[in-house]
């Protein structure tokens, strides 16, 4: 007796609290008791998604007795600047940047991080950097950042693209060897990065760590940025102006004394476009070279045979490639590893040759060990030389071959640490190269053979 007495108790204390736990998980709807939802569960945790996109968010929702059930949820987006949700689940890509979207019921909810990709409207690549224009205006660079030209404040290399600090808005940017340059709507150029040489144009030999304004008062079109000097077009005449290093007359006028602040340069030419490159491998086109004991020329010389151009590019090691009008691709200057595409190889030809395999293209772009040019057929991206031609070998080629990923480019650019960038005609970034300092913008160093996405900021 005295041990049922004892025991009975307890199985009703048991009783109540199961009872009451039971009650916590029911809900009265419409005067009807059914579970309450314990977890919802979206189908995608993360996503990338381009600007104007739309993607499909699905829901699963389980009760307290671990059963599947379909019940309405309550959608919200963080950041509607970013993204917007419809009643369904169906998100709407706005703008580049994050936003988290919530799925709700019954005070539980599950969060799908979206990313909205950005859509970039340029890129360069530089020395072991490169930078890229949004369509925001907001510059990013990544990569080697050893004497500040990411202008992030700091000499911290970057692995995936990092906004350049000051809040300013570009309309196009130049990424040189160790320094970069920029140019606002207003004409106004923004330099930063090493100024050893003069490069930047600020007055002095410092670096700079964030963008500093190019004093003088000037109305800059266009700026490019090479290995020591800097050269841009002004005005609506596309004058010449150049600043820094000038020690073989790259500044090109008529000296070789270093300048630290733009000065005229070219005489009376006006120009359409221009490119900085350095050295002289024969690269000035004028059948000269060191190895014919001409050296620089400190004025402007004509390329010998006086062919007319569309398009050029001067290289950080020493050669020159253009483009005529019907999209023949012509190089000149240094040659050890294929970038003039065309055989056999020897260290420097001076003459103008046309770039073998009959490929017409539409613009061409010099990095150091390779060259890269748009086809004009088809927009795809062809590269030659020495180094990662993106075609997943690391073989070199003295003739054109296709980068691989099918890929249609409005842009190209390449670097001097054998790499090179591209930006498609979704307005995407593709870079492709060794990686060893963060250069491809994937967020790691790992050597890419073909072409990956840049990461987000």
């Amino acid at each position: 007796m005295l041990r049922a007495i004892r025991t009975r108790p307890r199985v009703e204390l048991l009783g109540l609290a199961a009872l009451s736990a039971c009650s916590s998980d029911l809900i009265t709807r419409g005067g009807v008791v059914i579970p309450r939802v314990t977890q919802v569960v979206l189908s995608i945790g993360s996503a990338t998604i381009d600007p104007g996109d739309s993607l499909v968010l699905r829901v699963v929702l389980i009760d307290a007795y671990g059963d599947t059930v379909d019940r309405q949820v309550t959608w919200a987006s963080y950041d509607t600047t970013v993204a917007r949700v419809g009643p369904t689940g169906v998100v709407r890509a706005l703008a580049s940047g994050r936003a988290n979207i919530v799925a709700t019921r019954e005070d539980v909810s599950d969060t799908a991080r979206l990313a909205v990709a950005q859509h970039w409207v340029q890129v360069s690549a530089g020395g072991y950097h490169a930078c890229g224009i949004n369509t925001s205006g907001d510059a990013f660079c990544w990569g080697l950042n050893s004497t500040g030209q990411l202008g992030t404040g700091d000499t911290v290399n970057r692995t995936r693209p990092t906004k350049v600090l000051g809040g300013v808005q570009y309309v196009s940017v130049s990424a040189g060897s160790a320094h970069t340059c920029a140019i606002t709507a207003a004409g106004v150029a923004y330099c930063w990065g090493s100024g050893s040489y003069g490069q930047l144009g600020v007055g002095d030999t410092l670096p700079r760590l964030t963008p500093t304004r190019v004093p003088g008062g000037l109305i800059f079109d266009s700026v490019s940025a090479g290995g020591r000097h800097t050269c841009a077009l002004v005005g609506p005449d596309q004058t010449v102006y150049c600043w820094g290093g000038n020690v073989v007359g790259q500044v090109g006028d008529s000296t070789t004394t270093e300048r630290p602040t733009p000065v005229p340069a070219f005489g009376s030419l006006s120009l359409a476009s221009l490119s900085a490159g350095d050295w002289n491998y024969g690269q000035l086109g004028d059948s000269m070279s060191i190895a014919t004991g001409v050296g620089y020329r400190p004025d402007p010389a004509p390329v010998y045979d006086q062919r007319a151009f569309a398009q050029l590019s001067a290289a950080d090691h020493g050669y020159t490639c253009a483009v005529t009008p019907d999209g023949t691709a012509y190089c000149w200057g240094h040659n050890d590893t294929g970038q003039l595409g065309r055989g056999p190889h020897q260290l420097i030809d001076p003459t103008i040759g046309p770039v073998s395999g009959g490929l017409t293209f539409g613009m061409v772009n010099d990095g150091a060990l390779s060259t890269c040019a748009l086809s004009k057929a088809d927009s795809a991206a062809y590269c030659w030389g020495g180094g990662v031609l993106g075609d997943g070998v690391t073989i070199e080629s003295d003739a054109p071959v296709r980068v691989a990923g099918g890929l249609r480019f409005a842009g190209l650019s390449t670097g001097g640490g054998d790499f090179s960038c591209g930006r498609t005609t979704q307005g995407r970034i593709y870079c492709w190269g060794w990686n060893s300092r963060g250069e491809v913008g994937t967020g790691d160093l790992t050597p890419k053979l073909v072409p990956v996405r840049l990461a987000e900021p």
